[in-house]
């Protein structure tokens, strides 16, 4: 599939996912790695079971009610090169740009891990191909309508199971926040579902590293994999991007044969949570020797400033957030340019 209807072709596929067998089966697998519980034993806790069964209504939850956003390859450039040194900020409601979305990547981003040398190449995961989030309120229920039927059994769906749905690793209930789920590409092609985490509203991203996620170790004590920090700090700055006016969104209009399709499915092609609104860059401006304002250079030749965060104090919000301030050109017009040392992000129309 190629084209911006990509972002709700690759929501629709996963929502049909998350209701499948083979999909119970490997979140429950990931439960049980995370609990310890031996494989060989045959006995599937009941904390496991719920586990899984929370994890999945959770998916389900955010892609019914997700409205896809659709990054472009240079965009998804522009998360490569920021994510990893993006500063910490503390997540606000007002942060997240709809209750629920779904972010695709047209590039898959490199996440980083701790063993990737002993992995099976046959069943290895790939990089992250998409995350959707969910504002959850404190009461533990998700703040949109409930999503379409799945395989799990409904009479589950009480207080204590939602509870369990709603829970970080030490099992203590989570303030208005976000519920985020990462899915990434395995070597053979396909997108799952492998990670997920709760991000409370007023917590800052430190504080999710610190207090961890579902896996456990073998200490008791909550683990945060150098692969969820990579995928944490992929949607801080996705986060973060969509605030800035360097990276505005713009909604685009299904193709004909798509927009059949989700006819015959019983869905609204033009609704907001199938439309895809395409994350796009604008035009690099061009920063001259006059525009600097501390102090007046000479300089010999035109140059690149590297692409960095600025922690920007908003006097409306009353904090601080980082802003990306992307590649630009530097110094006097009549000089010339000096050798770039990396490479540019190009721009999209």
């Amino acid at each position: 599939m190629s084209g911006y209807h990509v972002a709700t072709e690759h929501k629709l596929a996963m929502l049909r996912y998350a209701g499948t067998d083979e999909c119970l089966n490997l979140l429950l697998a990931i439960a049980r790695d995370a609990l310890d519980e031996p494989a060989s034993n045959g006995r599937v806790s009941d904390t496991a079971i719920h586990a899984t069964a929370g994890w999945a209504r959770g998916i389900a939850f955010a892609l019914e009610n997700a409205v896809p956003y659709y990054w472009s390859p240079e965009t998804c450039d522009a998360l490569s090169a920021a994510a990893a040194s993006i500063p910490d900020f503390t997540l606000r409601r007002e942060d997240l740009p709809t209750p629920a979305g779904y972010l695709y990547f047209s590039r898959p981003l490199k996440v980083h891990r701790e063993s990737e040398d002993l992995a099976d190449p046959e069943t290895a995961l790939g990089d992250l191909v998409a995350i959707s989030w969910q504002i959850f309120s404190n009461l533990g229920r998700p703040t949109l309508q409930k999503a379409g039927p799945t395989s799990i059994n409904e009479a589950e769906m009480t207080d204590e199971w939602w509870n369990r749905t709603v829970t970080n690793a030490n099992n203590i209930r989570v303030a208005d926040g976000v519920a985020v789920n990462m899915y990434v590409q395995t070597a053979k092609g396909r997108t799952i579902p492998i990670s997920n985490f709760s991000w409370d509203f007023g917590q800052s991203c430190a504080e999710v590293w610190q207090r961890g996620h579902v896996q456990i170790g073998n200490d008791g004590k909550p683990l945060f994999s150098e692969q969820m920090q990579s995928e944490l700090q992929y949607f801080s700055a996705a986060l973060m991007f969509m605030q800035q006016e360097i990276f505005p969104t713009r909604r685009e209009t299904l193709p004909r044969s798509t927009r059949r399709r989700l006819l015959a499915q019983g869905y609204d092609p033009g609704s907001e949570t199938m439309t895809p609104n395409v994350v796009y860059l604008r035009r690099v401006s061009h920063k001259t020797d006059s525009d600097d304002d501390v102090e007046h250079r000479e300089y010999t030749s035109r140059f690149w400033v590297r692409g960095h965060w600025r922690n920007q104090w908003y006097e409306t919000d009353q904090r601080h957030k980082p802003i990306w301030i992307h590649p630009f050109i530097k110094g006097p017009d009549d000089k010339p340019i000096a050798a770039r040392r990396e490479t540019l992000v190009a721009v999209v129309r």
